[in-house]
């Protein structure tokens, strides 16, 4: 799974983030997420640097990172 996840990274994330990748709403309203399987990566499109949030299983991803903006 870890190597299926950095390939997306590197295909997607670095390539078009915004084309892949979907905007998040409500507390996480800055980021975005893109699915891989059960595993979403939440990223921010600054320019055009892509800054990684963190990446978790999709149960449990938006209570981690709400929990690391604060």
């Amino acid at each position: 799974m870890r190597e299926r996840i950095r390939r997306a990274i590197e295909s997607r994330l670095m390539r078009a983030p915004q084309e892949y990748g979907l905007p998040l709403r409500k507390n996480l309203g800055w980021y975005w997420k893109l699915r891989v399987g059960d595993y979403r990566v939440v990223f921010k499109v600054e320019g055009e640097m892509v800054y990684i949030l963190g990446i978790r299983h999709r149960k449990s991803v938006y209570e981690d990172m709400t929990e690391r903006i604060r």
